[in-house]
């Protein structure tokens, strides 16, 4: 693990976990000294905060919301596809003996899995995971990696949760998979539900990038493939090769329910990632970018700046969120009950939460404002969001000490 330190792209995506294309070939060996060297998650995420006399901040795990230009946008659990797509296989039954979120996302990688047997999609099927189910059980098409990893994803998102889709291309093969946007581990996780697995390194799951990153420094034997259940398709699995995640890139839209598409279209919304071992531009994708944190940009978070008020002993925690679908949001004070704040933008909300309203700032606009009582001695907060589905973001947490 120590070794893993070298590496600064590799430390920036696994600091993520801790809140804190087609190629020329592989080049194996250390990365050249110029190497750009990005800021970890925890290091960007630090908040600008005015404090009062005599309070300091003590510790503080921020999440990171990025001023991007290239937006992810996925269709939400109650667009009518999802809602049948939900309902009519019982989603909610096949993910509910998992006793964490990540255990619902294995279980239900799996309930994929077993859906068919792999085999060719002719003709092929529009990018529906209905229609997909609908005509490979009537016998109409097959289904290879394309249409599983249409499945899984969709299937993530009729949950609440979000997926995108990851394409890798090595040397001499290229193969489809899904990125879920883990709330547990704070980081985009890789799964291959044409093969039922995913994978890890020293523990932890891992990004696309982050299998990548080992793979093109001649650290494979680091990562191990985890089966999340049977898998239904060994002998073509066996085919696979972590060589191809020498060349990676992302689908920057999950909303093919809504926007009708053909994943061919790469040119269109596909993210390649940029470094010395691939420059992403051999593949038909339209953006490029050599920022781990833009390829691999957080979901969920909640930013907290904390302000002084009048009142030395109350501080205004104005709060930001990029949970697209946040209905509430949870705090906790000192390890105490739960808070629900209902969404302040929603009106009649407005009126009934003492404590809690909008503020309008110049750098982002309108915020929700609650109102923190401090006391003597060490102050913690903690925020997160919550969308119409109960699935909770990544906690912000933050601890102020009062003399």
């Amino acid at each position: 693990m120590k070794d893993w330190f070298k590496y600064p792209i590799l430390l920036a995506l696994l600091a993520l976990a801790f809140g804190g294309g087609y190629l020329l070939g592989p080049k194996k060996g250390p990365a050249p000294p110029e190497k750009k060297a990005f800021l970890t998650m925890a290091e960007r995420s630090k908040a600008d905060h005015d404090l009062p006399p005599g309070v300091r901040m003590k510790a503080e795990r921020n999440g990171l919301i990025l001023q991007r230009s290239l937006q992810y946008r996925a269709d939400g659990p109650g667009h009518p596809e999802l809602a049948a797509l939900r309902a009519g296989e019982n989603l909610e039954s096949v993910v509910s003996a998992g006793n964490s979120e990540f255990e619902k996302t294995l279980l239900l990688l799996a309930w994929t899995n077993r859906q068919w047997v792999h085999g060719m999609a002719r003709p092929y099927p529009p990018w529906n995971a209905n229609v997909i189910l609908e005509m490979i059980r009537t016998g109409k098409t097959g289904g290879y990696c394309g249409q599983y990893a249409v499945v899984f994803a969709q299937a993530c998102l009729a949950l609440g949760w979000k997926a995108r889709y990851l394409e890798i291309v090595g040397p001499k093969s290229g193969h489809f998979m899904v990125e879920v946007w883990s709330n547990q581990y704070n980081r985009w996780v890789a799964m291959d539900p044409d093969c039922a697995n995913y994978f890890e390194s020293g523990g932890i799951p891992l990004s696309g990038l982050e299998i990548h990153d080992l793979v093109s420094r001649g650290m494979d034997a680091s990562i191990r493939k985890v089966p999340a259940g049977p898998n239904n398709n060994p002998e073509v699995c066996s085919q696979y090769s972590l060589s191809s995640f020498m060349g990676i890139a992302v689908d920057l839209r999950n909303d093919y329910m809504s926007r009708p598409g053909y994943f061919m279209e790469r040119e269109m919304s596909y993210l390649a990632w940029k470094d010395e071992f691939t420059d992403g531009t051999q593949g038909p994708y339209g953006y490029v970018t050599e920022d781990p944190l833009e390829f691999n940009f957080p979901l969920n978070q909640v930013h907290v700046t904390v302000v002084k008020t009048r009142d030395p002993h109350e501080l205004s925690c104005r709060i930001r969120t990029n949970m697209d679908d946040m209905d509430h949001l949870i705090v906790r004070i000192d390890g105490g009950l739960d808070q629900k704040i209902t969404n302040p933008f929603i009106s009649m909300a407005r009126e009934t939460q003492k404590g809690v309203g909008i503020y309008i700032t110049a750098e982002y606009g309108a915020v929700i404002d609650y109102r923190w009582n401090i006391h003597r001695g060490e102050n913690k907060i903690t925020i997160k969001a919550v969308n119409g589905f109960g699935v909770a973001g990544p906690p912000a947490t933050l601890a102020v000490e009062s003399l």
